[in-house]
């Protein structure tokens, strides 16, 4: 029985090798094997010649046109994860402070924000809100501290200059060297655990926050150059 068995096997295996060599001859056979009745130069001669022309500005207007729609239609998501993300540090996202600290890290981390750092500050200015002394936001400068250079700012272009500017970085200069933050006698930053920004008991979640950072910022690049447009 098992020889039967096992010659039977290995006559359906080779049935089946037959099969694929003949459907392949069956392709071949299609396959032209004959010089074509026209050269390459023939070709070339048949597509109209302005195809062959470059120009520069075209696909750059079309490009200069594009990408505003797209920087559109992203911002509109992530600026949903933006918003989900400080809920999580709110402790609103959901009803475990588990599940809250689990999607707010992976959301800030995803933002190249550190989580525990932000989350403990913001809740802080929350704490403060409006105090001229306290708040870790918006703390507006004394008049005897403000920098001689500023008076060159209230000018209408340079409004709109700080405007651009504060759109543009205020938000990494706040998060990496506390620009427009709350004045502290020593350098803050919310990537250093032993600045005046944080509490003894808010030091040790800092460095975590910062590992996380480090990490999206190489998988970033690192994913797009392997998955993305060039990959």
């Amino acid at each position: 029985m098992c020889v039967n068995i096992k010659s039977k096997s290995v006559v359906g295996a080779a049935d089946s090798d037959n099969k694929g060599m003949s459907a392949l001859r069956s392709d071949l056979h299609h396959v032209p094997r004959e010089k074509p009745p026209f050269t390459l130069g023939d070709l070339k001669r048949a597509i109209p010649p302005h195809c062959f022309r470059h120009s520069l500005l075209r696909p750059m207007a079309r490009r200069l046109a594009a990408w505003p729609s797209y920087f559109f239609l992203q911002g509109c998501l992530l600026i949903g994860v933006r918003v989900i993300a400080p809920e999580c540090g709110h402790g609103a996202f959901g009803d475990h402070r588990l599940v809250n600290d689990a999607v707010g890290f992976l959301l800030h981390m995803a933002l190249l924000v550190p989580y525990f750092s932000r989350k403990d500050s913001h809740c802080r200015h929350h704490a403060n809100t409006s105090s001229l002394d306290r708040d870790e936001v918006f703390a507006p400068c004394p008049k005897e501290k403000v920098r001689w250079y500023y008076r060159w700012f209230n000018n209408p272009p340079a409004r709109v200059f700080t405007i651009v500017a504060v759109l543009l970085a205020d938000w990494p200069f706040y998060v990496s060297v506390n620009a427009s933050g709350r004045l502290y006698d020593r350098f803050a930053s919310h990537f250093n655990s032993f600045c005046e920004i944080f509490s003894d008991g808010e030091r040790v979640h800092v460095p975590v926050s910062d590992l996380a950072v480090m990490v999206a910022t190489y998988a970033s690049p690192t994913t797009s150059r392997r998955k993305g447009y060039y990959g």
